[in-house]
């Protein structure tokens, strides 16, 4: 059996590993630790598309108008009130 060399353009195995890049990437955790919006989540920080949100058991979160954030994954556990006054989307 002979088997033959195949050569692969540098920019085509470049472009790969960009695509691939971000499934390497872990998200940060970031938990609601308190009752103010931007300051009492464990990153000091409101989420973003790197965090996963963790609000964990037992909490009260009240989202107003006019505040926002985004989560790669959002994780609300049992016992939580959740209230948003405004609009809430979810997608995916």
């Amino acid at each position: 059996m002979t088997h033959k060399r195949i050569s692969i353009p540098g920019k085509l195995v470049l472009a790969v590993l960009t695509l691939m890049f971000p499934l390497f990437l872990q998200a940060q955790l970031n938990a609601w630790v308190g009752s103010n919006y931007d300051g009492n989540w464990s990153l000091n920080a409101v989420p973003t598309l790197t965090h996963d949100v963790v609000i964990p058991n037992g909490s009260t979160v009240i989202i107003s108008v006019g505040l926002s954030g985004e989560a790669s994954i959002l994780t609300i556990d049992l016992n939580v009130l959740f209230t948003v006054d405004g609009v809430l989307t979810v997608e995916n």
